[in-house]
This record gives structure tokens, C-alpha cells and sequence, in this order.
């Protein structure tokens, strides 16, 4: 459950019902997300303070209820969404489809932080020299559907099933084998998310 940071920001209402939810569904939720600082939207970025400040009391939400962050911070709001998380005391996040500067990304990293990639990775080489800075142990593979790709997936709808061509792309460049990439996504899947509930 969260708030995108590309939206206008929640009502207070809003807010406030979002609250009590994650207190009193707490046992159904994976994680607090998407959330982060806005970067594309104009109208979102004209309110940046005001989105720092409520992506702090999300941070602090997410610190008291034990569950990770999923990040919107592209570019140059990645390092300003890390030093918030650290002030924090977040323990357990995931940088979605990063687009930031390597120093910022090795951090992101020292901290033990999840970064993904998107299909993207099969033909752009932006993201495949991310993978670079990123041990595959901290690695996570999403398709951000519906969005619409370029590559060999242009024109076509998004599907799930474009994991396994970022999984082939993935084992390419760390030199491993297919299956062992599988398995390696799945458990740092697991280890940051839970198991579903049955």
C-alpha cells in the first residue's frame, strides 16, 4: 500500500484512513509502496517539500511496522530519498527501476538496499551497466506493467512473462547459469517480501 509520488499528495483524510489501514492489515501487507519523491510530474515536483515531508513520516511508519519500502527515486532524488531512509533507521527497501548516479547506487548497496530492473535490461545499455554495480544478491527483476517498452518488446503489451527474458539477460552478464539466476532472484524476492500468505 502506498502513495505514488507522481500523484498530488494525499488529503488529509486520505492519509489518515491509509494509516490505520497499514496498522490494521498489517499481517496481509509485504510492504509500503510505491512510494518516494517526484521527479517527472511538474505539477508533483512544485510541492517537493511537502513530499519529503510526508515520505519521512512514511519512512517512519514503515520503521515502526517492519515492513519494507518500495522506492520511486529516480535520478538525482535517489540520493536525497537515501539519506531520509538512513535518518530513519529503514532496514529493508527495494530502489525500483533505478536510474541513478553509480556513487549513489553503490551506497544504495552498502546499505544492503534492493535495486530492479526492468525488461529495459535486455536492450538498453543504461541498465545493464547497473547490473554492474549491483551483487546479483541484492538483485530484483520487475516488469513495472502496464508500462510499455522499446527493444524487442515494442509495440507488444507488457506481461510477467518478459522476466524471463531480463533472467536470460541477467545470467549473461554475471556468467551464471539460467537456473541459478532463477533461484537467486526468487530467494532475494522472498527474503525482502515474505512468502505469500496461504
Amino acid at each position: 500500500m502506498g502513495f505514488h509520488p507522481e500523484q498530488p499528495l494525499p488529503s488529509e483524510a486520505d492519509w489518515n484512513e491509509w494509516t490505520e489501514l497499514v496498522k490494521q492489515e498489517r499481517p496481509l501487507l509485504a510492504a509500503i509502496g510505491e512510494v518516494g519523491l517526484p521527479y517527472y510530474s511538474a505539477e508533483a515536483c512544485i510541492e517537493l517539500p511537502a513530499h519529503q515531508e510526508r515520505l519521512a513520516e512514511i519512512a517512519a511508519i514503515a520503521a515502526d511496522t517492519s515492513l519494507p519500502l518500495v522506492l520511486h527515486a529516480v535520478y538525482d532524488r535517489a540520493e536525497t530519498t537515501l539519506a531520509m531512509l538512513r535518518q530513519a533507521g529503514i532496514r529493508h527497501a527495494h530502489f525500483h527501476w533505478l536510474k541513478a548516479d553509480p556513487a549513489v547506487v553503490k551506497q544504495i548497496v552498502q546499505c544492503g538496499y534492493y535495486i530492479s530492473v526492468t525488461p529495459e535490461v535486455c536492450y538498453r545499455e543504461r541498465d545493464q551497466k547497473l547490473l554492474s554495480l549491483v551483487p546479483i544478491e541484492q538483485l530484483l527483476l520487475e516488469t513495472d506493467g502496464p508500462w510499455p517498452f522499446a527493444g524487442p518488446f515494442h509495440g507488444k503489451p507488457t506481461t510477467p512473462l518478459w522476466l524471463l527474458d531480463s533472467v536470460r539477460a541477467v545470467a549473461k552478464h554475471y556468467g551464471q547459469d539460467i537456473e541459478q539466476v532463477k533461484t537467486t532472484i526468487t530467494s532475494n524476492t522472498k527474503r525482502l517480501y515474505g512468502s505469500p500468505p496461504m
